[in-house]
Formats: C-alpha cells, sequence, structure tokens
C-alpha cells in the first residue's frame, strides 16, 4: 500500500434520472457505456428538470455545468471528454456542440436549486 490513502475519486459527471431522460434509453445507455469506458466517476440524480433528453452535469473547477439534448454519438463522445479533461486537463473547453446545448438562464437556476436539493446530505 506504501501509505496511500485509499480515497474514492469524487463524482465529476451526474446523469439526470428523470422520466423524460429515461425515455431516451438507447442515448442514456450510451452515456454510461462511455463515462465506463473512460473510467469516470459517474452517479445518478433525480430530475434536474430540463425534460430535453439525455441530460448530464459535468463538475468542474468553476462549479456544475448542465448539458441537455445528448442523444447523439459524438455529442455524448465530446461531454465524456469535457467530463475527463476536468480531472486529468483543466483548461479543457467545451465544444461548441456542447455550448449549444448548455442550460442557461431560468433554466440552470432551477437545475441548480434541484441539484443543491438533491446533493444536501
Amino acid at each position: 500500500m506504501y501509505g496511500m490513502p485509499n480515497k474514492p475519486s469524487p463524482v465529476c459527471l451526474f446523469l439526470c434520472n428523470g422520466a423524460a431522460c429515461q425515455k431516451q434509453r438507447k442515448a442514456y445507455a450510451g452515456l454510461q457505456r462511455e463515462a465506463q469506458s473512460a473510467s469516470l466517476t459517474f452517479a445518478s440524480i433525480s430530475c434536474q428538470g430540463s425534460c430535453s433528453g439525455p441530460t448530464a452535469i459535468v463538475i468542474g473547477p468553476e462549479g456544475p455545468r448542465w448539458f441537455e439534448n445528448l442523444r447523439g454519438k459524438v455529442v455524448r463522445r465530446d461531454l465524456i471528454a469535457l467530463a475527463d479533461g476536468v480531472t486529468n486537463n483543466p483548461q479543457q473547453t467545451a465544444t461548441k456542440r456542447l455550448r449549444k446545448r448548455e442550460l442557461t438562464g431560468k433554466r440552470r437556476a432551477k437545475a441548480q436549486r434541484r441539484f443543491a436539493k438533491a446533493t444536501q446530505i
């Protein structure tokens, strides 16, 4: 063991577990599969109120970022690269595809409240 602490790595990706996100089973399963293959630590979270396909939350140094409508394979790959970059390369930025799908304004504020409520202990 060489004195190394056995700490679990922090969760860097949350997947919305709401009914609308679950309806897109193929995309949701693809997101889980790609996160596992990239060795990301991810968890499910209650509905985030953005009912436009699979929704994911990437936890970065500047706080959580919400992305919705993650149906396409290329978009999912970009999301996984961003989440992986948060842990390995903090300078990683979102692609144009992801920025287009990022929540802003009132929808982001609503998601922030739901996220805080779901993650409080």
